[in-house]
């Protein structure tokens, strides 16, 4: 469980400041990157992408995606679609 909590949080925090340039806080973080884990690994799966990585940092990195993949699509369908590039 402390695993998932650190990969989350990395990934979270990670998807956060490439997407919209700041923290939703660590419980949110945290909760966006395991989701994103999830999503990251169906991904991953489904269009057999392969990494270079391996171990933890390929955990990481796959949690990443989803976690940005999830963000990105939440930010989309949000009425305000506010990206931190668009200010």
């Amino acid at each position: 469980m402390i695993v998932w909590l650190v990969v989350g949080l990395a990934a979270g925090v990670l998807a956060s400041a490439f997407v919209s340039y700041r923290s939703y806080g660590l419980f949110a973080d945290a909760v966006v990157g395991m989701l994103g884990a999830i999503i990251g690994s169906w991904l991953v799966g489904a269009f057999r992408i392969q990494t270079p990585l391996d171990g933890w940092p390929r955990t990481i990195l796959v949690a990443f995606i989803g976690a940005a993949t999830l963000l990105t699509v939440l930010r989309l369908s949000s009425p305000r679609r506010r990206f931190a590039w668009s200010r």
